[in-house]
Formats: C-alpha cells, structure tokens, sequence
C-alpha cells in the first residue's frame, strides 16, 4: 500500500519533466522535415515544422536559431545604410521580421550562451537596422566563441573595415586566411576586395 503514492508521485514528476523539456523525438523528427523542407525551398511547409519542433520542444535553442535563420531569409541583400547615414531605411516589412529574427536569436542565447551562429547572424541583423555598436559586441563575441571558424573573422574584419578599423580589420583577415588559406582565392573574398571602397557590404547569415 505504501508503494502506490510513491508511484503517483513518481509519474507526477516524470510527467513534469515530460512538459518542462519536451518532447525531443518527435521535436527532432519535425527538424529533420524542416531541412529537408528547406532545401526544397519549401519555406511555408519549413515554418509550420519548425513552429511545431519549438512547441514539442520549448528548451532547445537551436530550433529558434533555426527559426530566426528562416524569418530572415527574404530581407535585403545588403545594408541600407553607410558611414554617413546611421539609421536604417528598411521598410515597415522587413524592420518586423528582423525584429522578429532578433527575438527568437536572443532567445536561443538565453538557452545557450555559447551559440557562436546566433551571435554572428544577430550582429547581422542589428548592422541592417544601423546599430552598430550592438553588431560590433556580437560579431566579436562570435569570433571569441568559436575562433576556428573562418567566416566569424571575414565577417567581423569587413563591418571593422567598413567602420574604418582598417588595423584591426586586417588582423580578422589574417585569421580567416590562416584558419582557411581558400579564403583568399574564393569568389567572395575577391568580391569584397574589389568593392572594398563601395559600401554598403553584405554580411551573410548562416
């Protein structure tokens, strides 16, 4: 008799770690579908999987990562603002998606701190919207996360560049070519080089 409240008890709290984490197998399912969804540029289908893989798993930053990636995708190509005009001159439209994009990245950062692409792509996102001391802290607290990875250091040398932190610039660079010494003969790279006086630049979400 003394084992059944001690059972009652225990599915109480299995029950409640059930509801606290989530379900992660069928979480993990949805996600699988929202790759493929994507890469079929299925993005109505990929938004409804990803809101379902957030609802069955509440706790995972990576699926808002996921979903602040996909809320970004159809925003300006380039930065509608250069060093002589601070503010943005983004539509109502796309000011509310990057807001929305914002949100959810600094959701998956209060998951986990150490989310390198969340830091990256919101430094991006806070460029397009012309604040440019934020982005700075982000794209450097990228590069400070996840230092081997190349395009965290292309990505913080151009903005340092732009700003015209033509020193410091040249060290993200550095870091990028000796990390991956293909960088310098990539199609991006020669891009930039060549239109190195002509910004606005594009800083590329992952």
């Amino acid at each position: 008799m003394r084992m059944k409240p001690i059972a009652v008890g225990g599915a109480i709290v299995a029950l409640a770690l059930c509801l606290y984490v989530g379900d992660y197998d069928r979480a993990d399912a949805k996600l699988g579908v929202f790759y493929t969804q994507v890469l079929s540029a299925n993005f109505i289908g990929a938004r409804e999987s990803i809101e379902e893989a957030i609802k069955l798993w509440p706790s995972s930053a990576r699926y808002y990562g996921w979903r602040a990636y996909l809320t970004s995708q159809n925003l300006p190509p380039r930065c509608t603002h250069g060093l002589r005009a601070p503010h943005s001159a983004l539509g109502a439209a796309d000011e509310s998606a990057i807001h929305l994009a914002m949100a959810d990245y600094n959701k998956a950062l209060g998951l986990n701190s150490r989310d390198a692409v969340a830091y990256h792509n919101l430094g991006w996102l806070e460029h397009l919207l012309g604040d440019d001391a934020v982005a700075a802290m982000d794209w450097k607290a990228a590069a400070e996360v996840d230092p081997a990875n190349a395009v965290f250091h292309l990505s913080y040398g151009m903005f340092l560049d732009e700003i015209g932190n033509k020193i410091k610039a040249k060290e993200e660079f550095q870091n990028a070519i000796e990390l991956s010494p293909s960088t310098v003969d990539s199609p991006f790279f020669m891009r930039y080089q060549f239109v190195i006086q002509t910004p606005p630049f594009r800083y590329w979400p992952l």
